[in-house]
């Protein structure tokens, strides 16, 4: 399984733009099975149909426009990726009274410096 780094405004942007706050956010989510960490997000079900709604309409428009709203803190492939990531391999899991929405192949890039 690949790992697919992402820059951390670019993920709190696309977060943001899908109505998730910070609170709801898990940079460093553990997941037990494998003791490896990764992005999840808790919320419903609905949380979920969001994120992926607006992400797959900021695809749609980066093909269609050569232009999207987060452009600014990612390129297009990075976007596609996102996307990619986001909509295909998101796994779930009971966190008390709420639920996690994790994604074991998403983490947070790096930054230098």
């Amino acid at each position: 399984m690949t790992q697919v780094a992402i820059n951390r405004e670019a993920l709190r942007e696309v977060f943001s733009a899908a109505e998730i706050n910070n609170d709801q956010i898990r940079w460093n989510y553990l997941v037990q099975e494998t003791e490896r960490r990764c992005v999840g997000v808790i919320g419903t079900v609905s949380t979920l149909v969001t994120l992926v709604s607006f992400l797959s309409m900021e695809q749609r428009e980066a093909e269609l426009m050569n232009s999207f709203s987060l452009d600014h803190v990612m390129d297009r492939q990075e976007l596609r990726t996102l996307h990619d990531v986001l909509t295909g391999d998101v796994r779930t899991a009971q966190l008390g009274l709420d639920r996690i929405f994790y994604w074991p192949r998403l983490e947070v890039a790096v930054s230098g410096g």
